[in-house]
């Protein structure tokens, strides 16, 4: 959705349109996008975000994104109720609200770093090539911190429905996203030429082609490898209920902290060393012997299965 919008605000740009009126544009387009996308979950919280961030402009008025997060949860519960319950809504918003909440963290990052530049740097040292670097540099720190702040998230939730863990996703996806980023620009304009200049939107469906092959490599070759571990195994106990709750309390802290209050660091860190202890020194759940746990998961659009043997083969 933020491609589609950057997209079709960029286009608009280079005609003879008002700001206001270029921002109607985009809010209705991004409303049709919605609408042919099939109205998912993910779909209408990406597409509520971003006609409060643009309706903000019109306004005028200050945006906060946890309310415009929290503007997206109650849209998506008007149309279905029960959509809450469903893992999508739950990881679609956790990711989200993982990322606002340590995007702090990430800024702060980001501006010692480039102030560790500065002071090393006299004025006029820095040359083109070197700024382009550094340019790309950051856009790669900031994919993967990004990342990372999303798989704090929704690392915990898939690992209690799905009983895995996926750290290489954090590697994976700084390769992805790039890739994914230039696929969906690229395939929005085959698309828009497709309607008026043919020839045009089959060229440039060439690199389309090239990059979904890329992609579909790349994914091949990462799920041949054993980059994840299931959950319970022989170091960790299951993960629960109880302590899927706890954890999140903690990453609540460390957000309220990053943002100017909560408790203090010392209390964090105390917090999260008994939160770890006590997961690690629970027993894990008994299950019956040679017995067969089977796992409905409705995903709102759709079902999953998760069958786990007595061994903890899943």
């Amino acid at each position: 959705v933020a491609i589609f919008a950057f997209f079709l605000w960029s286009t608009l740009s280079l005609l003879p349109i008002n700001r206001r009126p270029r921002i109607g544009v985009v809010m209705g387009g991004l409303l049709i996008y919605c609408l042919l996308g099939g109205a998912t979950i993910s779909l209408v919280r990406a597409t509520v975000m971003g006609l409060f961030f643009l309706g903000a402009e019109l306004i005028p008025r200050q945006r906060d994104s946890l309310n415009i997060t929290g503007a997206a949860a109650i849209a998506v519960i008007l149309i279905d109720p029960a959509d809450v319950f469903s893992l999508g809504f739950q990881l679609s918003f956790v990711a989200v609200l993982s990322i606002i909440a340590l995007m702090p963290l990430c800024a702060r990052l980001r501006s010692d770093r480039r102030q560790l530049i500065l002071r090393l740097q006299r004025p006029g040292e820095s040359t083109w090539p070197e700024r382009l670097r550094t340019a790309v540099t950051e856009t790669f720190a900031v994919w993967g911190l990004v990342s990372f702040a999303a798989w704090l998230g929704v690392a915990p939730l898939v690992a209690y429905h799905f009983h895995i863990v996926t750290p290489i996703s954090l590697v994976l996806n700084l390769f992805l996203s790039p890739a994914i980023w230039a696929l969906l620009v690229v395939g929005i304009a085959v698309a828009s030429f497709a309607l008026f200049a043919p020839p045009v939107a089959a060229l440039l469906s060439i690199p389309a082609s090239v990059l979904i092959e890329g992609i579909t490599t790349l994914l091949r070759i990462f799920s041949h490898q054993p980059c994840h571990f299931y959950v319970p195994n022989a170091f960790l106990p299951p993960v629960t209920l109880f302590w899927l709750v706890f954890y999140y309390l903690i990453l609540f802290g460390v957000a309220l902290r990053l943002r100017g209050g909560g408790p203090s660091w010392r209390r964090l860190a105390i917090g999260a060393l008994i939160l770890a202890g006590a997961y690690l020194l629970a027993p894990p759940r008994g299950e019956a012997a040679g017995g067969v746990r089977l796992t409905a998961l409705d995903l709102g659009r759709a079902n999953t299965f998760v069958v786990r043997t007595s061994g903890g083969g899943t």
